[in-house]
């Protein structure tokens, strides 16, 4: 009885620790890109049909998004190509995490391929980025309240975009 409890509360300890993600943009520098203070009024033409990268495009801060129809900017999203970047079996991560019981932090690389057009009166740009994230697995990151892999991934678009400005 004493090793099904013990095995039971094993089992439980590391599902929880696998449950507690955090994500880090790549590279470093695009972590604290500010937000320009002049920023294009943009109209998302499909914004109904790609939610998620609507969502990510708005928490980017990149453009000031409107309903209005007839700013001279429209954006297309476009659907993600190969949708995430990084391994989709997290088989190794889990078994190193019910051996240490979450107290190593297990780092994996994540991201995502992000595009859209930019049509400015006519003249189509097509905007395409490779968004990189590093996902680490980590017991303690149970106390880390800012971590939405949305928000990271807006983070890190915001980056590109303003380093292909320049």
């Amino acid at each position: 009885m004493k090793q099904k409890l013990f095995f039971l509360t094993l089992l439980l300890l590391s599902v929880l620790a696998t449950s507690c993600n955090s994500w880090q943009v790549m590279p470093r520098e695009y972590r604290h890109v500010k937000i320009k203070s002049e920023r294009e009024k943009a109209y998302v033409v499909n914004k109904d049909s790609l939610k998620k990268q609507y969502k990510i495009l708005r928490k980017s801060e990149i453009f000031e998004l409107t309903d209005d129809a007839t700013t001279p900017l429209k954006i297309t999203l476009a659907q993600p190509s190969i949708g995430r970047l990084g391994p989709s079996c997290g088989t190794g991560a889990v078994t190193a995490l019910f051996v240490t019981l979450g107290q190593l932090p297990i780092h994996m690389e994540d991201g995502e391929v992000f595009s859209f057009e930019e049509n400015r009166d006519g003249k189509i740009t097509t905007r395409e980025f490779r968004i990189e994230l590093r996902q680490t697995m980590w017991f303690w990151n149970m106390f880390l309240f800012d971590q939405n892999r949305n928000k990271k991934l807006a983070r890190g678009l915001r980056g590109h975009y303003y380093a292909q400005q320049q």
